[in-house]
């Protein structure tokens, strides 16, 4: 299985499609409130989706900047692949604050304030440093990394890669 992290805005969904290009896998995104969850309804989601995408796909995948929220879980994990998007952090503040909606972040990360670009920083400096103090159970890439591109509703090489 492949778990994705990222703090949103920072191309987790094109992560997932790009994963879904695969032959026989499939990649879910933004399953959020996964972290509301106890352990022991994790543990019987993983094994609903993971039951259900194996009768058509090989592997499957999860991406959501939630899982965060539980990543002592995730790194408890066998036979799970962390990949992480790390998207350049003034690009991420710039966008997030241009978003139309934050309440997304607002519900799951209620300590930051996103009303503001310093507190939208301050997310960003938290969400990558606790990555960070687990760097090597990661993958972590940026977007800019990633091989394919959608542009106009069509998958094409990154030319930054």
């Amino acid at each position: 299985m492949i778990v994705g992290f990222g703090t949103g805005r920072c191309g987790t969904v094109s992560l997932s499609e790009w994963l879904d290009t695969w032959h026989e896998h499939k990649t879910t995104g933004d399953n959020l409130y996964f972290s509301e969850l106890d352990d022991h309804a994790k543990t019987k989601w993983l094994a609903n989706n993971a039951e259900k995408t194996h009768k058509f796909e090989k592997t499957y995948g999860d991406i959501s900047l939630d899982h965060i929220n539980s990543l002592d879980y995730w790194l408890s994990q066998k036979r799970v692949t962390l990949i992480c998007l790390m998207r350049d952090r003034d690009e991420f503040v710039h966008s997030l604050a241009n978003y139309r909606t934050n309440r997304i972040w607002k519900r799951l990360f209620p300590q930051f304030d996103f009303d503001t670009e310093e507190g939208i920083g301050e997310f960003w400096d938290w969400y990558y440093d606790t990555i960070l103090e687990h760097e090597d159970k990661f993958i972590i890439i940026s977007p800019d990394q990633l091989p394919l591109t959608k542009n106009e509703g069509k998958w094409r090489r990154n030319q930054k890669t």
